[in-house]
């Protein structure tokens, strides 16, 4: 999102176009281990995967947080809302640790917005 207000928006987007296609069709006998390492900062990839409930606790105690990447955090959301209504009990478990007991797990980086994110999750606190 902050690139798109900058005056090099356009040079970058036709620079990582074209970094793209000439890595994809350069590559195609490399492994998906071996390409991860070539994909550019910021390009869309699309990514299939199976979780857990305990995995998937876990990874929302992390990108929940106001520190993590707006991005993924989105995201995260995203997959929050859509299980929580189903499986509040559980999922609710997965809420950052300072909307679950007013304590950051940051230290010293966070964010002090706790009362905000205990608000945005309060239906589910309950």
């Amino acid at each position: 999102e902050t690139i798109k207000n900058s005056i090099f928006y356009d040079e970058y987007t036709s620079l990582l176009a074209e970094i793209s296609y000439e890595i994809r069709h350069k590559s195609t006998s490399m492994t998906l281990p071996f390409m991860t390492q070539f994909i550019p900062n910021a390009a869309m990839i699309k990514v299939v995967i199976s979780s857990n409930v305990k995995n998937d606790l876990w990874v929302m105690r992390e990108r929940l947080c106001k520190t993590a990447q707006t991005e993924i955090r989105d995201f995260m959301n995203k997959i929050f809302f859509s299980v929580a209504d189903e499986y509040t009990e559980i999922y609710k478990r997965g809420l950052p640790p300072c909307a679950l007991t007013n304590v950051c797990k940051e230290g010293k980086m966070t964010c002090g917005k706790a009362l905000e994110v205990r608000r945005q999750y309060e239906e589910y606190l309950k």
